[in-house]
C-alpha cells in the first residue's frame, strides 16, 4: 500500500527533510539535526507538520451525549472555546484512542484523533451510533500545524495578518478560537493553545493552501521546522503517552497511567469492565531515568535487584535535558512507585534506573489564572 502524503510533503523535501513511513504517511523524521530542532522548542520555537492527525467533527442534538457515553472523562464542565484531553473507551474498558476534544457552538464538537487510529475510531463511532442523532464528519483538505516553544506567541503574532484580519486571540492553555475568515466546507478552521511538548504553543487547523503559506512564512521568520524524532523526545521528557506504546486497546487508562482521566460520577461504555480490571491490575506505566550510562529502547526488559523480570520499556531514548538515558516502562505495581530502583537490560547489561511518578521538567505552558 502506498503511503499517504500531507499537503506539505513536497515542502518538507525542499527543506531536505529525511522522510520516513509513519502511521501510513510519509513524514519528516528530521531536518538538519534532531538536537537543533529539540533545542529550538525548548528555547525559542519550532513548527511541526501534524497533518497526519485526524480532525473529526461531531454535530447534532445527541453529539454531547454520544461523546459522554464513549469517553471516560466527563464533558459536563467543558465550555465553548475550551479543549479537553480524554480517552475513547471500548466495551472491555480498554483505550480505543486518546484524543483532544474541542467544544464549538451549535452542538458541534471536534476530536483530534491519532493518525493510525482514524479509521478504527470512525468504524467504532458508526458501530455505536444506533439511536443517537449525530453527524460524523472527518475533515478533508486541511493542514494542521503545531507551533511550539516559549517564543511561539511572538512568532505567530508577527505574521498573524496572513491568517486573520482580527487581533491575535486571547487564549490560554487548552483553549481555542475559530478562524471564521478561513471557512471550509467540512471543518472549522481554528487555533488552539495546545501541544505535545510541554512548552507553550499552538496548534492551527487551516485549509491546505493557507497552511502551506503559514509553514513557509514561519520558516522564513526563523521558526525552525522540526520532525517526528524531536517531537517524540519532547513528549517523552514530559512522560506524555504515545498510542501503541503506553496506550493500547487491551490496557485500561489505569494501566496506562491515565487513571486521573476517569470520571467517577458518570457512566460510560466499558466502565464496569474497566473497574473490575482495576481491582486485579498487575502493572502500570511509569517514567524512569537511568543513573548510569546507557540508552533504553522500546521492548527492553526491566528487572529488580534479584534478577526477576518486572516489566518492559515502552518508549526510551537519550535526554538532552538531563544528559542521561530515560523512558517509560510497563512495570509491576510493587516497583511502579516514586524512587523505586529498577534495572533495564541494555544489550545484556543491567543498567540501574530510578522510577519517577511525573516528569521533573516544568516547561513553559501558559495557563489561565
Amino acid at each position: 500500500m502506498s503511503l499517504q502524503k500531507t499537503p506539505l510533503n513536497e515542502y518538507h523535501k525542499s527543506l531536505k527533510a529525511k522522510m520516513v513511513p509513519f502511521a501510513g504517511f510519509e513524514m519528516p523524521v528530521q531536518y538538519e539535526s534532531v538536537k537543533k530542532e529539540y533545542e529550538a522548542v525548548r528555547n525559542t520555537c519550532a513548527w511541526f507538520d501534524i497533518s497526519h492527525m485526524a480532525p473529526i467533527f461531531l454535530s447534532g442534538k445527541d453529539a454531547y451525549s454520544f461523546l459522554e457515553y464513549l469517553t471516560c472523562r466527563s464533558l459536563a464542565s467543558l465550555q465553548q472555546g475550551q479543549v479537553l484531553y480524554n480517552a475513547i473507551i471500548n466495551e472491555q474498558g480498554g483505550v480505543v484512542d486518546d484524543v483532544t476534544i474541542y467544544h464549538f457552538p451549535d452542538q458541534t464538537w471536534m476530536l483530534i484523533v491519532n493518525a493510525a487510529n482514524k479509521w478504527k475510531v470512525l468504524e467504532f463511532f458508526n458501530k455505536q451510533k444506533n439511536q443517537y442523532d449525530v453527524q460524523i464528519t472527518p475533515a478533508e483538505n486541511y493542514v494542521l500545524l503545531a507551533v511550539q516553544g516559549k517564543e511561539s506567541p511572538n512568532a505567530l503574532k508577527s505574521i498573524w495578518d496572513l491568517i486573520s484580519s482580527k487581533s491575535f486571540p486571547d487564549i490560554y492553555y487548552y483553549e481555542f478560537s475559530t478562524l471564521p475568515n478561513q471557512s471550509q466546507e467540512n471543518f472549522i478552521p481554528m487555533i488552539s493553545r495546545t501541544g505535545y511538548t510541554g512548552e507553550d504553543g499552538f496548534e492551527i487547523l487551516l485549509p491546505a493552501s493557507k497552511g502551506m503559506e503559514l509553514a513557509e512564512k514561519l520558516t522564513d521568520n526563523h521558526c525552525v521546522p522540526a520532525g517526528l524524532a524531536a517531537r517524540d523526545l519532547l513528549r517523552l521528557e514530559m512522560f506524555y503517552p504515545l498510542y501503541g506504546h503506553e496506550l493500547k486497546e487491551t490496557w485500561t487508562p489505569y494501566e496506562s497511567g491515565l487513571g486521573w482521566l476517569v470520571s467517577k460520577d458518570k457512566e460510560f461504555l466499558g466502565k464496569q469492565e474497566m473497574l473490575k480490571k482495576k481491582e486485579n491490575m498487575q502493572r502500570r506505566i511509569r517514567g524512569f531515568q537511568l543513573v548510569e550510562a546507557g540508552v533504553p529502547r522500546e521492548g527492553y526488559a526491566v528487572f529488580n535487584q534479584n534478577g526477576s523480570e518486572i516489566g518492559e520499556v515502552t518508549s526510551g531514548g537519550f535526554s538532552f535535558q538531563w544528559n542521561c538515558g530515560f523512558g517509560m516502562a510497563f512495570l509491576d505495581l510493587a516497583y511502579a512507585k516514586e524512587g523505586s530502583t529498577i534495572y533495564v537490560d541494555i544489550r545484556g547489561q543491567k543498567k540501574e534506573a530510578k522510577v519517577l511518578a511525573k516528569s521533573p521538567y516544568k516547561g513553559s505552558i501558559v495557563r489561565r489564572t
